[in-house]
């Protein structure tokens, strides 16, 4: 019966291949952007185990972990590399304290690789940044990730 084993040898291909991270490779902003919405388990009254964020969806939170991120790129690759490099957009938020002020924005699917069945990738919703860049260096980052 070589079309039975033909088959069975196609399905253990693609379920191997399914856990081998088909997804893109993260990249920095995605990593740091995640690191404030990992689950944690808690241990209820009743004795069961339920899974918890430890921050919001759809809200607004400060995020110091990608502010370090975004602040870093600044101090070596300069503002521009926040557009070029990572996709935001940025538009001049100068104030008389602050004339080299800028906010910016951007959108992105949060994808990640779903290792428990055949289907390669998951949209786990949208994550929206908000980083207020300035004076030099400094940077405020807020994320919103819809769900």
């Amino acid at each position: 019966m070589p079309g039975f084993w033909s088959i069975v040898g196609a399905l253990l291909i693609v379920a191997g291949l399914s856990g081998c991270g088909l997804c893109p490779e993260p990249d920095g902003l995605t990593v740091a952007s995640a690191s404030q919405y990992h689950q944690r388990s808690f241990v209820g009254p009743d004795g069961n185990a339920t899974m918890k964020h430890t921050v919001p969806f759809d809200a607004w939170v400060d995020n110091p972990t990608v502010a370090a991120f975004l602040r870093k790129v600044v101090e070596q690759e300069g503002k521009s590399a926040l557009v070029w490099s990572f996709g935001f957009q940025c538009k001049a938020a100068s104030t008389p304290d602050c004339l080299d002020c800028s906010s910016c924005t951007r959108t992105m699917p949060r994808i990640r690789d779903n290792y428990y069945s055949l289907v390669g990738c998951v949209n786990d919703g949208v994550m929206r940044f908000q980083a207020n860049v300035g004076p030099g260096s400094n940077v405020r980052a807020m994320t919103y990730w819809s769900r």
